[in-house]
């Protein structure tokens, strides 16, 4: 059976629910970039066919700046780093970091940006939800998902596609999406 389960209770948006906005590796470090690059270097010809990139914190995802509350990028030392050399059997990175759900398909560059997932809908806190991104790090944004709410994902095959659902902590789906080639979809459930 091919599923994968992405894992992470309320939707409050008071400053008590959110989390402390935790920006480790945000910051740029040359040597972690070059460390970065020569390991994907080591294993990129071994990627099969198609494949996804699981990391703990995204390539390519938005959070709400803490100090002037407006969108910014998370983490450019993973881009930074392998994001214009990705092996192109990789068709998606999922992560978790921001405590947030996020769904980002990107328009067309050369390299492709793949699309990002983040759920990281579990722990303690949510964090403060950011705007509906247009441009993320001078990529244009085709489509986007951004929920705040504590709960986990199921992903399963179909064909040669994969669809999955966010659910909530009660069980009852929030928002389902399909991922076919390079291109993710989600939607909130009406």
């Amino acid at each position: 059976m091919d599923s994968a389960a992405v894992s992470g209770s309320d939707n409050a948006d008071s400053a008590d629910d959110d989390d402390d906005d935790d920006e480790a590796g945000s910051g740029q470090s040359d040597n972690l970039i070059e460390k970065i690059r020569r390991e994907y270097a080591a294993i990129a010809q071994s990627i099969p066919a198609p494949a996804w990139l699981l990391t703990h914190s995204p390539f390519n995802a938005i959070r709400r700046d803490k100090t002037t509350g407006e969108n910014k990028v998370d983490n450019t030392i993973l881009q930074e780093a392998v994001g214009e050399v990705l092996s192109p059997d990789i068709a998606m990175i999922v992560s978790g970091h921001i405590h947030i759900f996020e769904a980002l398909t990107f328009g067309q560059t050369n390299p492709q940006r793949r699309p990002q997932l983040v759920v990281g809908t579990g722990g303690d806190k949510l964090a403060k939800k950011p705007e509906k991104p247009i441009v993320v790090d001078g990529v244009t944004v085709d489509d986007a998902l951004i929920l705040k709410s504590f709960g986990y994902m199921v992903l399963d095959r179909d064909g040669a596609n994969w669809k999955g659902e966010l659910f909530d902590e009660g069980g009852s789906p929030i928002a389902h999406c399909r991922l076919g080639g390079h291109d993710l979809a989600c939607e909130k459930e009406q």
